[in-house]
């Protein structure tokens, strides 16, 4: 299951990226994280 993988990986990258924004006050109502899926 390849693509399960990668997309846990995906999710835990935009996690982490959201954790990070959040912790250095940048992520707000108007601040986001996206990514693009290979599906």
């Amino acid at each position: 299951m390849p693509r399960l993988s990668a997309s846990r990986s995906l999710i835990q990258d935009l996690v982490a990226a959201s954790r990070v924004l959040a912790a250095h006050e940048v992520l707000d109502a108007y601040g986001h994280v996206s990514a693009r899926s290979d599906r």
